[in-house]
């Protein structure tokens, strides 16, 4: 059979598309090739004409035509848009607390149906029976529209990872520093692999900013000072975090041993003294936090896992001193993480040194609280490890 012979001017083909014209000539087929002499040796002299005849697809058979329409479908490509999450903290339902708001659908090039026209023109020697524009040897390419991730699915995912509550006596100004250093977290919102600084959320604990005086720790003694009671708004997201999976960069115990959590699991913060952490979750968490009788509760929602957060503290104590009505403790707390009964692995979280309670330090009601409880299920993968000794001469503001 004779060789057919490709039209006038070598354009073998035209494709449409938007205001894109695509003539597909030699000059152009040769770059589709990355070696000199490629071309030939693969289609051994024949035409795409004759190539085209025994040919069942244009991407194993025409590479130098696969070439064209992937760049193409490069060009033409717009990616859907999924939105972003929409927080809404302290709300009822799962329903309430998060919405997906500006989605928009994307487009993509339809291949297969581009393929085959190519395909169908060339066995028919450049003659398209259909799809014509304006000529025998004119493809109009397609576009096929490509939606977002539907919003059940997005939010599906989302779900409470671990969350912690403390508890306090009624002492008016702690209360108000308490909700008023909580309601700074709450609706935080830290995309996956940030660091969060509590000082920087918080910011100062000022009479500027609205922090009354309560009571506070200075070396050890329970004293007046502003802004008392943030450190048990620190405690209580330091729990949520260790619950919730995500990773501690830096936290500090008190110099004392307060009653609101165990020994170990406190988190005392100053303007020296920093609580961060890391959002190693794999996706966004979001910080809900708040007061209800007498209770302060930290509750941090992300992606959900199966795995189980549980924290382990050892506590020692020294020999009791003649002036003591406390021992001094030492404390290690560790955080495990449970897959069903299986436990998979345990990190060093923080050691913790408190002095001895002297027998003339009387202990402010307004201190006292109950140990905090977990809410809910905790979360997946923390295994940052803070290990330090650290002399205090700031005032620890419990």
């Amino acid at each position: 059979m004779a060789a057919a012979h490709p039209p006038s001017e070598s354009v073998y083909f035209t494709i449409y598309i938007d205001d894109k014209r695509i003539a597909v000539t030699d000059e152009l087929l040769r770059g589709g090739w990355y070696f000199g002499d490629a071309q030939s040796k693969f289609n051994g002299g024949r035409s795409l004409y004759e190539r085209a005849q025994k040919a069942a697809s244009i991407q194993n058979d025409f590479p130098e035509i696969w070439h064209i329409i992937e760049k193409l479908r490069r060009e033409t490509e717009i990616k859907p848009y999924d939105g972003h999450v929409v927080f809404t903290p302290n709300v009822k339902t799962h329903e309430e607390r998060f919405k997906v708001t500006g989605q928009k659908a994307g487009r993509d090039l339809d291949e297969d149906k581009l393929c085959r026209d190519i395909l169908d023109a060339l066995k028919s020697g450049g003659q398209l029976s259909s799809r014509l524009k304006g000529g025998s040897h004119n493809i109009v390419a397609e576009v096929k529209p490509v939606q977002p991730r539907p919003e059940r699915e997005i939010l599906g995912k989302l779900g409470l990872r671990g969350g912690y509550t403390t508890y306090f006596d009624s002492a008016p100004a702690r209360e108000h520093n308490i909700e008023l250093a909580l309601s700074a977290l709450n609706g935080l919102v830290i995309p996956n692999g940030e660091t969060a600084s509590f000082n920087k959320v918080v910011g100062p604990r000022t009479s500027a900013r609205g922090y009354q005086e309560a009571k506070i720790i200075i070396d050890g003694e329970f004293v007046p000072g502003v802004g008392g009671g943030v450190c048990q708004v620190s405690t209580t997201l330091f729990n949520a975090v260790l619950l919730a999976g995500l990773k501690i960069d830096k936290s500090y115990n008190h110099s004392l041993a307060i009653s609101y959590v165990p020994i170990g699991r406190d988190a005392m913060v100053s303007s020296s003294a920093d609580l961060r952490f890391t959002n190693n979750s794999g996706g966004t968490v979001y910080i809900e936090a708040g007061v209800r009788e007498n209770s302060a509760f930290v509750r941090i929602y992300g992606n959900k896992t199966n795995v189980e957060y549980k924290v382990r503290t050892q506590v020692t104590e020294s020999d009791l001193k003649p002036d003591e009505i406390d021992p001094a403790r030492q404390s290690r707390t560790y955080i495990e993480a449970w897959s069903g009964d299986k436990l998979v692995h345990s990190k060093l979280v923080r050691k913790s040194n408190y002095r001895g309670r002297k027998k003339e330090q009387v202990t402010s009601s307004s201190e006292q609280g109950a140990t905090g409880n977990r809410l809910g299920k905790p979360g997946q993968s923390g295994d940052g490890v803070t290990d330090h000794l650290f002399k205090r001469s700031c005032q620890d503001v419990i």
